[in-house]
């Protein structure tokens, strides 16, 4: 029988690719299956025990889903999923080091893959900095984990945003690539500004299509306009200059005669 003592706070994941799924809980450690994205089944379950006493903890692979990091309250893990021996391969990337926010321990609690690549861990304590992992695709060390590196406009705890794999599509080869959907053609739409590279450092372009774009403003995370000079490359390209921006999540508003175009970029 489990009771409310049983279950610590944990965090549950699948890879960005579909194919994995892992659970971290404390109280029951590790558990990683191979996931069946056309039925739907777990199987090769492989329960890990990390012993480490930590009271909360979270979980996340990285963008290519070979390497599966584990945030245990003073300890940050990374486990190779692809590994003959999954339990073998963990390697300690990070030991909390004492820091404190508001006098509280910015110790290591959930995990999170962002668009940027990065990995993000927040605290379970009120904290203005998070902890990141620049490089979750490196093995061991190389992984560079950055505690408290990310500072906050405001205090943050236990909260996390879910960023799954929205691009994921159908899986080729298999009978769910083939389901029965009843639309016949998939038109692409009228207005399509597509923008790109995302993420980008120094260059942005929209695309320009039929409608004349009349205004363009972009605003930060906290929906503050910023200053960003554009001009037209041969009527077709709407080019930025980012440079001077510093890394984060930005918003485009496209205001044309007959809409209004929201578009999202990555400064890094």
């Amino acid at each position: 029988m489990v009771t409310h003592r049983d279950i610590w706070f944990g965090q549950a994941v699948f890879s960005p690719q579909g194919n994995k799924f892992a659970y971290y809980e404390p109280y029951g450690d590790l558990d990683i299956w191979d996931f069946d994205r056309c039925s739907g089944a777990f199987t090769n379950q492989v329960h890990i025990d990390i012993n480490d006493s930590a009271f909360a903890g979270g979980a996340a692979f990285s963008q290519s889903g070979r390497y599966l990091y584990i945030s245990s309250t003073s300890y940050m893990y990374q486990f190779d999923v692809l590994s003959n021996n999954i339990d073998s391969s963990k390697t300690i990337v990070g030991i909390y080091d004492g820091y404190t926010s508001y006098t509280l321990p910015t110790v290591f609690y959930l995990s999170a893959l962002a668009p940027d690549g990065k990995i993000y861990t927040n605290s379970g304590n009120s904290s203005t900095e998070i902890h990141v992992i620049n490089y979750p695709d490196s093995a061991g060390l190389s992984c560079d984990f950055c505690q408290h590196c990310v500072f906050l406009p405001g205090a943050n705890a236990f909260t996390m945003p879910n960023h799954p794999n929205y691009f994921l599509g159908a899986e080729g080869g298999t009978v769910c690539d083939s389901l029965p959907t009843g639309i016949s053609t998939i038109r692409k739409p009228v207005n399509d500004y597509s923008i790109f590279p995302n993420p980008s450092t120094v260059d942005l372009y929209i695309n320009l299509d039929n409608e004349r774009i009349e205004s363009v403003s972009v605003f930060n995370s906290l929906g503050q306009q910023v200053s960003v000079g554009g001009d037209i490359i041969k009527n077709e390209y709407l080019h930025f200059n980012v440079e001077n921006l510093k890394n984060g999540f930005y918003y485009i508003e496209l205001l044309t005669a007959k809409q209004k175009v929201i578009r999202t970029f990555v400064k890094q």
